[in-house]
This record gives C-alpha cells, sequence and structure tokens, in this order.
C-alpha cells in the first residue's frame, strides 16, 4: 500500500503550530488541524487566512493521505475545483462559527449566515467544497460548510 498522493487526494496535517494549531484542534474537536487537497507535480492547495494558495506539500513534514476510490475523471474534477478557490479567505469569525456548530449549541442566523458564505472557507471546507463541486460527499449527512479536519479522518485515509 503506498502512501504517495494521487491528484485530487486530500491530505490531513498536525502543523505543529503552537497557537492557531491547538484553537483550530479545540475549537473544532478534531485530532488535526490543517487539511489539503493534492492537485499534482508536488503541489497542494491549502486555505489560509489571507486566501487559499498553492504551495509545496514539501512545506509539511508529514501529511495523511486520503484514499478515495475515485474514477481520473473525478480527481481532475477536484484538482479543477481546489484551483478555482484558490484565492479563498478565511478569518477568527469563520472559525468561531464552525466551532458553535460543532458544539451543537443553538445556532444564531450570523453563525448559518456564516457558515453558508462560500467565499470564506477554512481548511476542511475548501476541502469538502471542492469534492462536492465534483459530485464527491466526503462526508454524509454533513454540509460542506460544516466539515471540520476531524471529520475528514476516516477508514479511507493511509497512516493514522
Amino acid at each position: 500500500m503506498t502512501t504517495q498522493p494521487q491528484v485530487g487526494d486530500y491530505g490531513l496535517v498536525d502543523t505543529g503550530s503552537r497557537i492557531v494549531g491547538p484553537l483550530i484542534k479545540l475549537f473544532t474537536r478534531s485530532p488535526v488541524d490543517h487539511a489539503v487537497v493534492y492537485i499534482g507535480n508536488g503541489f497542494i492547495v491549502e486555505a489560509e487566512t489571507s486566501g487559499a494558495v498553492i504551495s509545496p506539500v514539501a512545506r509539511y513534514k508529514r501529511v495523511v493521505w486520503s484514499r478515495r476510490d475515485l474514477t481520473s475523471a473525478q480527481r481532475e474534477r477536484v484538482r479543477l475545483e481546489a484551483l478555482k478557490l484558490r484565492g479563498t479567505p478565511y478569518s477568527f469569525l469563520d472559525l468561531a462559527a464552525l466551532a458553535w456548530s460543532t458544539f451543537g449549541l443553538p445556532m444564531p442566523v450570523w453563525v448559518w449566515n456564516r457558515l453558508a458564505r462560500p467565499d470564506r472557507l477554512i481548511c476542511s471546507q475548501l476541502v469538502a467544497v471542492a469534492y462536492q463541486r465534483a459530485g464527491v460527499v466526503l462526508v454524509p449527512g454533513v454540509l460542506s460548510c460544516q466539515v471540520t479536519p476531524g471529520l475528514l479522518l476516516a477508514d479511507d485515509v493511509l497512516g493514522l
């Protein structure tokens, strides 16, 4: 079994960040704090507060890759959809709205409005939206705007 990513795979990362990473884990109840989409040739699309960017996968020491059973066409579509999301930012308010949703608190309108904004995506939402737009649901029964890094953990993720 190989751990090399294929185009369209998503990866999960524990960034080792001392401040933001633990906050994301706490707020989203996740054992990992970051998710990325592999677009090929050693590059990923990943969310950053200033906007999603293309980065070399080598910037992370260890990425655990998914193994979704996707066709070549689906993989290419995930890649293209992830590329279309470049520049999509997020802020602390977006993380707070996702945390609110994660903890099952009553959902005020501002939380739903914030979660539903396709122009604001944290990393796991970016992954889920790219897959959704490619016709693949990653977490059945969960809206893509409510997907946390921890919800992306599944049996088809290698190396955990």
